[in-house]
């Protein structure tokens, strides 16, 4: 072998690479281990950790999937939180468990992982989403503490200059902030009674703050998410030191690779000991992850297999329908159909519908939860999808938002979540009837991820839980093509008309679609234009990842913003920003897809998560002082365009559509129902406006200045607020 290599490779490095051979050839002769206790031993950097680590990885997978049903099952092995006593969890913990939250039957990855965990072995659990995983790695590790003794330091101590109560014992890194302030929530329950402090470094939230509360407060569970705690254990200045450390717990393993995190990893593990007890939880099993592994765990650590693999997955329990929309202009009209028709089915019922409509991008899920705040269908008063709270969560909101945001859904019976991915795993949302995907999932995991929201409990049993996969034509082949081998049902949706109506040609509109149509537009019209076109070119970024021609993904994404925002104009762009997305600029301009650039004003955005369709307002505890609920602001483009009316709007300027120069339903510029003047605001008034009115003399739904001749109001109009009240710049 070594012959062969000196006459592939240049001498001057065949000793260094015979080295690593024979240290590889040692490890392969070394005696076979059973598959229950296979180990893939730690060493330094050798031939085999460079060149075989895949290989060994992937079969010590296999050879432990094998045997973990058998390695992690001991007979007399606790299947109650009452019997845990019995194994040495501490009594506090028991009791807070079974008197205080009520739970009495541990799940399988509870039983399995809770007794190996106290013998201080390493530990890799593989288990579904939603298996109480989090109470698996907190219950025993807070055990451990508590039967130590440790107290907090009745002086601080002086560490790296700073005064500090802070002595972390337990370290959990969390892939999302979400999931980090609810495994904080959890560890504070477990506590409660106890001598023991917890705190929470996330992203999102202010650095210096978060140090403060650590030394101040003090810090024997710190819960973290990798991108903050890299930086605060590389700070000099910061006085974290994890010199103490006795448990290292990664939840979510495979979300922390996936999402990218592996040099934060890889920083943070430089400033842990290496004598401590390493704890990882994780669904999947890539390659990623198997390395973590063969990097992280110490020689002897135990695999907890809870994943039959004769079993179903749990996504596959749920029924996924997939919904193929003719053109990307479809989508929206064709989601507003869908979680109308469900809401409805729901309230006929007597059932509650509680839905997670998952977006690509954040500005994607801002967009169509202040475009549903706002909806209206043609001749109704009320709101649409009355009585649904419609809340917003995504990466732009702040830390404490997004807190509001989870807890306000939490607590919610009928609401529907606009999120992005920041919600897919880990985080608990009880009882939720309905995943509704937009777009094509970042991954195939990622899609089951997200399905795994509703795949819990009692909505399995009950049959209540479904998902749907909605897709423009664009999407289309490359999703279905990554999600092969999941059953998906394709023909039980044909009564959504909007999904294959032509809004080019009016005339051939289906009534219902039309509608859907039309309040999708009048939504889009009370935006502000900044919100429409960060929306519309965060699309643009999302699909040029994704390999889409950008010529073709320019040419649908034009029709959105004519038949949803109601543009009259293309979408102006710079020619710089066109260049960075691979969009041939002239080309583009000349067909009439996007327009050269010109500055406009550029506004704020509403910080308020959470609208009551029951109420018409926003919710006063998630909404800012001074913050309505439907707000004043642009209706049209920027070029002066506007919705159902105005110059020309949806149906252009002289071809007809919903508002043309000869009339239809919009008329001219001052033209009648869902017309109004190109000033027009948002169901209001001027600032004296009340519900629903013009200024003080205003009719029915605004009308112009002095109301009566439609509109949606005045061009300074608010809405939903009180008489007097100032409108908010940052609301919409």
């Amino acid at each position: 072998m070594l012959s062969t290599i000196r006459t592939v490779l240049p001498r001057r490095i065949t000793p260094r690479i015979a080295r690593y051979v024979t240290k590889a050839i040692g490890v392969a002769r070394q005696p076979e281990k059973s598959a229950a206790s296979f180990v893939i031993p730690n060493a330094t950097p050798s031939y085999r950790t460079f060149a075989t680590t895949r290989l060994l990885l992937q079969e010590a997978a296999v050879q432990q999937d094998a045997g973990s049903q058998t390695a992690a099952t001991a007979p007399g092995n606790p299947t109650t939180f009452a019997g845990l006593a019995d194994i040495g969890i501490d009594q506090k913990i028991v009791d807070t468990i079974t008197n205080k939250l009520r739970y009495e039957d541990m799940t399988e990855v509870q039983a399995k992982t809770i007794p190996v965990s106290l013998t201080g072995a390493d530990v890799i659990a593989r288990a579904k989403t939603g298996t109480g995983k989090t109470l698996a790695f907190l219950i025993p590790s807070i055990s451990k503490l508590l039967k130590s003794g440790l107290k907090k330091p009745e002086y601080p101590q002086n560490i790296g200059g700073n005064k500090s109560f802070a002595d972390p014992r337990i370290l959990v890194i969390s892939p999302t902030r979400e999931l980090a302030e609810q495994i904080a929530k959890d560890a504070h329950v477990l506590t409660r009674g106890t001598n023991l402090h917890i705190s929470s470094m996330v992203g999102g939230t202010g650095k210096a703050y978060a140090l403060r509360d650590y030394h101040q407060r003090g810090a024997n569970i710190l819960v973290a998410t990798p991108g903050r705690l890299a930086d605060v254990l590389s700070d000099p200045n910061s006085g974290v030191d994890m010199k103490n450390l006795e448990t290292l717990i990664f939840d979510e393993a495979d979300s922390l690779m996936s999402m990218g995190f592996e040099k934060e990893v890889q920083e943070i593990r430089r400033y842990l000991p290496k004598q401590k007890q390493t704890l990882m939880f994780s669904a999947t099993m890539p390659d990623k992850v198997r390395k973590m592994i063969s990097e992280t765990m110490r020689p002897g650590f135990k695999f907890v297999n809870t994943i039959d693999p004769n079993e179903a997955e749990t996504h596959t329990k749920v029924p996924q329908h997939v919904v193929v929309c003719e053109g990307m202009e479809n989508v929206h009209p064709t989601l507003f159909e869908l979680l109308h028709r469900e809401n409805n089915k729901a309230r006929k019922a007597g059932e509650p519908f509680k839905a997670m409509v998952f977006f690509g991008t954040a500005r994607g899920a801002e967009l169509a939860a202040m475009m549903f705040r706002r909806i209206r269908l043609p001749g109704s008063d009320a709101h649409p999808l009355f009585p649904l709270d419609l809340i917003q969560i995504h990466s732009r909101l702040t830390q404490s938002r997004r807190t509001e945001a989870a807890n306000a859904f939490r607590r919610g019976e009928n609401a529907i979540l606009f999120s992005s991915d920041v919600t897919a795993r880990g985080m608990d949302f009880p009882n939720v009837t309905h995943v509704i995907q937009v777009g094509t999932p970042s991954n195939r995991e990622q899609y089951i991820h997200r399905i795994g929201r509703t795949a819990r409990g009692k909505n399995i049993e009950s049959g209540r839980s479904v998902g749907y996969l909605l897709l423009s034509d664009i999407d289309a082949q490359v999703a279905l093509r990554e999600l092969r081998g999941i059953k998906l049902i394709h023909d039980q949706n044909d009564d959504l008309v909007s999904k294959a109506a032509k809004l080019h040609d009016v005339d051939a509109l289906h009534p219902k679609a039309s509608e859907f149509a039309r309040a999708i537009v009048e939504a889009c019209g009370r935006l502000d234009s900044s919100l429409l076109k960060q929306a519309w070119t965060s699309l643009v970024g999302a699909y040029t990842t994704q390999g889409v021609d950008s010529m073709n993904l320019i040419r649908s994404l034009s029709n959105v913003a004519k038949y949803n925002f109601g543009h009259e104009y293309p979408m102006p762009v710079s020619k710089i920003w066109a260049a960075r997305m691979g969009i041939p600029f002239d080309s583009a301009v000349r067909k009439g897809w996007i327009s050269p650039q010109e500055e406009s004003e550029v506004r704020g955005r509403s910080a308020g998560v959470a609208y009551s369709s029951r109420t018409g307002r926003m919710n006063d505890s998630f909404d800012g002082e001074g913050q309505g609920g439907y707000s004043g602001g642009s209706r049209g483009s920027n070029r002066g365009g506007s919705s159902f009316g105005g110059r020309g709007g949806y149906g252009g300027r002289s071809e007809g559509g919903f508002g043309s120069r000869q009339g239809g339903s919009g008329g001219r510029r001052e033209g009648g129902s869902f017309g109004g003047r190109r000033e027009g605001g948002n169901f209001g008034g001027r600032r004296e406006g009340g519900d629903f009115g013009g200024r003080r003399e205003g009719g029915n739904f605004g009308g112009r200045r002095e109301g009566g001749r439609g509109g949606y109001g005045d061009r300074s109009g608010g809405g939903f607020r009180q008489r007097g009240e100032r409108q908010s710049r940052e609301a919409y």
